[in-house]
């Protein structure tokens, strides 16, 4: 698996700024409009290639991972030291840095990136490729992304959970929060309100994967969630909005990162008419009274909507598994 470590600059002479803007700034200038002003010829060959389909202005500075090296010397100013190529030195320089991650030990350096902070500071991004041994999972843990409850989970075992019940409470609140400054003409609070939201949401996207996967890792179970790629379709319009509302795909790479790590195997099922069908018969003559309630007219049943959904999910899975094609789900499609 691929991991990101972020990692602060630290202990920068004036040669080494020098250094560093140089490059940098002649990268951008490079990747806008072309002009060359004697970059190292290496990052020249990122354009057209690795940022073909970027499209924001300020671009990272690549680190390629074949020129460059990476040291650790804890007695020094800084406790990591990587080598950057320059065209003002032979031989690159070699600057500092830290970072609040632990570095990986059995981790392969990839190609990586130099860029900003908001505050104009430069950050490595260092990108690791870490062998993780998966661990056999006999049971299934089933996930079912929904508006009112950010994931109802449910597992071959019987346990059954809601996670994340205050998104919409969260939403809402901003939605009014922002109609209510904008309405005053305070764009600047509006934007200030717009990134803390996204930082509470973000903050609760992390908590929910976090159980989720400790739910699987304690029960022993495989992952499957339920795939809603291609589903944005006219006909499907209130699930659209559900879909633009929530981070599903945020959601859904923060599991399968943790799961990743601990070696537990993720899948995703297409998620077609499991929320109409009922898990008990598998009629789809049904209806939904309220958001929450769901009706099977064929055998009475009444049920938690999401729940039902989530059961479905699971038993699908269980038939791609039988049927030995569910290795053709693997999320590493998302990659």
């Amino acid at each position: 698996m691929k991991i990101t470590v972020c990692c602060g600059v630290v202990g920068l002479t004036d040669f080494k700024k020098k250094v560093l803007d140089f490059e940098y700034n002649g990268f951008q200038n490079w990747m806008i409009f072309g002009i060359d002003q004697g970059i190292y010829s290496s990052y020249k060959t990122a354009k057209g290639w690795k940022f073909k389909k970027i499209k924001y202005r300020e671009y990272p500075l690549p680190i390629w991972s074949q020129l460059t090296k990476i040291e650790n010397n804890p007695n020094s100013v800084a406790p990591y030291w990587i080598r950057i190529k320059t065209k003002l030195k032979r031989g690159g320089v070699w600057v500092g840095f830290k970072t609040k991650q632990e570095m990986p030990k059995n981790g392969k350096l990839l190609d990586s990136f130099l860029t900003k902070d908001s505050k104009g500071n430069y950050e490595f991004r260092l990108i690791f490729e870490i062998p993780v041994q998966k661990i056999s999972m006999p049971n299934i843990l089933a996930v079912d992304i929904g508006d009112k409850r950010l994931a109802t989970v449910c597992d071959s075992l019987g346990n059954k959970k809601f996670l994340g019940t205050e998104i919409r409470k969260i939403r809402t609140h901003y939605l009014w929060l922002r109609r209510r400054l904008g309405n005053k003409k305070l764009l600047e609070k509006v934007k200030s309100v717009g990134n803390k939201e996204q930082r509470v949401v973000n903050q609760l996207l992390h908590r929910v994967s976090k159980e989720i996967v400790t739910m699987a890792l304690k029960n022993k179970c495989c992952i499957v969630l339920g795939d809603l790629k291609g589903i944005r379709q006219k006909k499907y319009k209130k699930l659209n909005r559900i879909i633009f509302k929530i981070p599903y795909y945020k959601l859904v790479n923060y599991i399968k990162y943790k799961a990743e790590k601990l070696g537990i195997q993720v899948y995703k099922i297409k998620e077609y008419m499991t929320s109409k069908t009922c898990h008990k018969c598998g009629s789809t003559k049904t209806k939904r009274p309220s958001q929450s309630l769901f009706k099977c007219s064929s055998c009475n049943i009444e049920y938690n909507a999401d729940l039902n959904a989530a059961i479905n999910i699971m038993n699908r899975f269980k038939d791609y598994m039988s049927s030995n094609r569910a290795s053709a789900y693997a999320l590493n499609s998302f990659a």
